[in-house]
């Protein structure tokens, strides 16, 4: 009887303790957002949502961005990860469990075994001294807090692998515009040559020669549309909905008028940079790391009270102490490794500092030329270059030059075109690279 009653109330406390342990799971320390990912997590990907595809007609390059802030994966899994950290705060605050003793001792081997034991019912709880707990809630702060300027970096990094990947799809796409119009120009050079040819006006050498330009532009005109379904794919990639359709993207010309940021305001600002500060909120909590691991060179006292059955008309109460002795493990070697990595941080913060000053230097310069060669071919070379081509297509089709000299111009004129675009993508590439340094 005596052994009954002695399991039923194990079972019992085992089960209470299973019970908290189940109702404690949705903590009131996580969001509706995060738990509801949890319980998704658990049904599987049969029964997630589907997102549909994303469908425009133009896309501007601030519609790319909004667009990419908005759903982009890395954005959620850097939320997810804050959100993570929330629960590590939490799960460092909390006391040790107790934990519950049930013996039987003195169980005689023959006879009345259950009648002659000793029976023995308690709890044993350890006590952290000091101030370990406190110093493992500040080590999950801390890493929350660099997680949350972290996602601020993604972001920035996000917009700007955008902007990239857009001036690199609206160079292909401007590109494959200004070789579909050289083919359409190839062509009716061609059928013009052709047509003198029957009038006896020229030779056949003349209408081979257009008749190879032609077939030379229609090669160069693939070759710039694969590239450009390339770009395209890429600016989807990094706007996070490789599935998406666009018709077209917008022209942004206009911001050239705004010129480049004063550098010397840049650098005033460097101390503020994003990227700054995520470094600096990890060397804090690598400081936190160091304190949490000199705390716990402080071993845990355990309390054990018990209460012990001697026979029918005995009983006793146990209570004792236990400590350990920090004789070999004192926690030595997780300082020295934290001490390395607060070393590690600091020398990670001055070496980023002087790469920020360093990159910004670049990107400024390589912004400030890309819009003097823009503003040079957009207001002279290119103008220049289309009225000497219309010049010299009036003067062939009066008979005053030949085919080969206006195949000429017309090369020059495309290239002057292409480097015209090249040198915008250049522009808005260089202005995102500053992002970085402007937030």
């Amino acid at each position: 009887m005596r052994l009954i009653i002695f399991l039923f109330i194990a079972a019992a406390l085992m089960v209470g303790c299973r019970q908290n342990s189940n109702t404690a799971f949705m903590t009131p320390g996580l969001t509706l957002s995060a738990q509801e990912l949890i319980v998704n997590a658990d049904a599987g990907p049969a029964n997630a949502p589907s997102k549909g595809t994303l469908q425009l007609a133009t896309l501007s390059l601030n519609q790319a961005i909004e667009i990419a802030e908005q759903s982009h994966p890395a954005l959620a899994l850097a939320l997810s990860r804050i959100e993570e950290s929330k629960g590590a705060v939490l799960q460092a605050g909390l006391s040790p469990n107790p934990s519950l003793i049930a013996r039987m001792e003195s169980a005689r081997t023959s006879g009345q075994t259950t009648d002659n034991a000793e029976y023995i019912v308690g709890l044993s709880q350890d006590i952290p001294l000091g101030d370990r707990i406190d110093a493992a809630v500040e080590v999950a702060q801390k890493r929350q807090d660099a997680l949350s300027i972290a996602m601020k970096v993604e972001r920035l990094e996000i917009r700007r692998q955008v902007q990239v990947a857009y001036a690199d799809a609206w160079y292909w796409n401007r590109a494959a515009d200004l070789w579909n119009q050289a083919v359409e120009d190839a062509q009716k050079n061609r059928d013009f040559a052709r047509a003198r040819l029957n009038a006896g006006e020229s030779i056949a050498t003349e209408l081979a020669q257009v008749e190879v330009e032609l077939q030379r532009t229609q090669l160069a005109r693939d070759k710039v549309r694969a590239s450009q379904e390339q770009a395209v794919a890429m600016l989807l990639h990094a706007m996070g909905h490789p599935d998406a359709e666009i018709g077209s993207l917008e022209n942004w010309q206009n911001t050239l008028s705004l010129g480049a940021p004063h550098l010397e305001q840049m650098l005033s600002r460097l101390e503020t940079n994003v990227q700054l500060q995520a470094i600096q909120a990890e060397l804090v909590a690598r400081q936190a790391r160091l304190k949490l691991a000199q705390e716990r060179r402080k071993p845990d006292v355990s309390v054990d009270v018990l209460y012990h059955h001697l026979d029918d008309h005995a009983s006793a109460v146990d209570v004792g102490l236990s400590l350990p002795l920090p004789l070999f493990d004192r926690n030595q070697g997780k300082i020295h490794e934290s001490r390395a990595a607060l070393i590690s941080a600091h020398i990670q913060s001055d070496r980023l500092r002087q790469d920020l000053e360093h990159n910004l230097r670049q990107s400024h310069s390589r912004l400030r030329v890309a819009l003097q060669s823009a503003r040079s071919l957009q207001d002279t070379i290119v103008p220049q270059s289309r009225k000497l081509l219309s010049e010299v297509e009036n003067r062939y089709h009066a008979g005053d030059v030949s085919m080969a000299d206006v195949l000429i111009i017309r090369r020059d004129a495309v290239a002057n075109q292409l480097d015209l675009l090249e040198t915008l993508r250049n522009v808005l590439q260089a202005k995102a690279e500053l992002l970085l340094y402007l937030e």
